[in-house]
């Protein structure tokens, strides 16, 4: 395994990106070839988030962008990509781990080639529980009596290492402080988060990406206040994706224990309150529901901040 620091040279491309940029990175060299990308984007119309394969920049773009809630993946995601690869065409396949696994496990039990396979995982905290999103951006929209058409989970206004998320309907902008409150505190993930086989020290995928949230103290010359990633080059194919991107970075090679942090050693740990939000959501209106938790959740991180201060 090879450890990097990197952010994209354009300051365009890490200041619209969640990071440092390296998924439209990876993804240019794929499409600027000919070749396909896949990975997640935001549909409005459903308030889903879904994969799709992408043949070209502009439906990457919006891939580009974190998004806290489960991607779906349909049977025809996997057909396109196994029919572009029996073309004999390069293949990006992006995702969070357990959705390269995924895909690497349909093109075995198919038997297809997969040389010109190449996977990049995303390192994930955990999957936002769609029902309880779409039960919150829909109350949202009633309430306000608006149709969301953007939402931005990772703005960087305020620095990239205080990120906000924010939904806008191209008029009035919105805070979701409700639902990432919900997600952060690790209350809302997939069940299976949080016993997850893929958040460990051995990777799944021949590159992985994520935030180098260490980095003014591991490797200040690389900080960059707009984003700056890790990239973990797992296999040779990830050597060669690092040498196919290096010209487009500023890059540096740096140790796995300078990057370490959670969900690249352990998985996220079920919140206290997982399960009494769960109940609720199923049993409460959405109004109640989300003033009762906003309220719980408030106190709590403002307990949180007070037991930091006292401990100074």
């Amino acid at each position: 395994m090879k450890v990097y620091a990197a952010f994209h040279k354009d300051d365009a491309v890490v200041k619209k990106s969640s990071s440092g940029g390296m998924f439209i990175a990876l993804s240019d060299v794929f499409l600027e070839s000919g070749d396909a990308v896949a990975g997640a984007v935001y549909d409005y119309s459903t308030h889903t988030v879904k994969h799709i394969v992408c043949d070209n920049k502009e439906s990457r773009d919006c891939c580009c962008g974190s998004k806290y809630v489960q991607s779906y993946i349909g049977k025809n995601v996997y057909v396109e990509v196994e029919n572009i690869l029996k073309e004999g065409r390069r293949v990006l396949y992006t995702g969070v781990p357990c959705q390269i696994s995924a895909i690497k496990k349909y093109l075995e039990v198919k038997r297809i080639d997969t040389t010109n396979l190449f996977t990049c995982e995303i390192l994930c905290h955990g999957a936002g529980s769609p029902g309880i999103w779409n039960r919150f951006i829909n109350s949202l929209e009633k309430n306000k009596k608006v149709k969301i058409s953007s939402i931005n989970f990772k703005d960087k206004r305020k620095g990239w290492l205080n990120p906000i998320c924010i939904a806008s309907d191209g008029n009035k902008e919105f805070f979701l402080r409700g639902y990432t409150w919900m997600y952060f505190s690790d209350n809302i993930l997939r069940p299976s988060c949080y016993s997850c086989r893929y958040s460990c020290e051995t990777r799944f995928s021949d590159v992985t990406i994520g935030d180098f949230w260490k980095v003014k103290k591991k490797a200040p010359d690389m900080y960059n206040s707009k984003g700056t990633s890790f990239i973990l080059s797992n296999t040779p194919k990830g050597d060669e994706l690092i040498s196919a991107i290096s010209d487009s970075l500023k890059i540096k090679e740096v140790s796995f224990e300078d990057v370490k942090q959670n969900n690249l050693t352990r998985p996220t740990v079920k919140g206290k309150h997982r399960d009494r939000i769960m109940k609720d959501y199923a049993s409460k209106k959405t109004g109640a529901f989300t003033a009762k938790w906003m309220t719980v959740l408030g106190v709590d991180k403002g307990l949180e901040k007070l037991k930091k201060k006292l401990s100074r």
